[in-house]
């Protein structure tokens, strides 16, 4: 628990660099950079968390300890789709005038970098946290 807080403090202040400066995120009329940056944190801790349990399901059935790695591939193919998930098309996005509205970062201005620099650098924190996880059981088995 405590690795899935740090690594929502990764993610959180990753956003907040990349929203702070962001036009499309502080456009006069939007909440502000803060409320979609939270929201965003939210949905990739989520998807980690969900890519996780996965990897790790995935990971026993075929009897490797691939997991970490799994994991981190789950979160980067998620990550990637996101910008398609909230682009809807014609103009309109997903969540368009809701507090879930995190448009400004996959879709608008260097947001559509995103799966090109945000969903690679989360796949990595994933596959840093997922390993330290595993590091830590193995610590533990070893112990008892």
């Amino acid at each position: 628990m405590l690795l899935t807080g740090c690594y929502a403090a990764v993610v959180l202040s990753v956003l907040c660099l990349e929203s702070k400066g962001n036009y499309f995120c502080n456009r006069p009329g939007s909440s502000g950079f803060l409320i979609p940056t939270l929201a965003l944190t939210f949905v990739v801790v989520i998807w980690d968390l969900i890519s996780s349990s996965l990897a790790g399901v995935v990971a026993r059935s075929v009897g490797t300890k691939s997991a970490p790695f799994l994991a981190a591939v789950f979160v980067f193919a998620g990550l990637t789709t996101l910008p398609f998930i909230v682009f809807r098309g014609g103009g309109s996005t997903a969540f368009e005038n809701t507090w879930a509205d995190v448009s400004c970062f996959v879709t608008e201005g260097y947001g559509m970098m995103f799966p090109v620099t945000m969903a690679p650098l989360f796949a990595v924190a994933t596959l840093i946290k997922e390993w330290l996880i595993l590091r830590s059981q193995k610590r533990r088995a070893a112990k008892v």
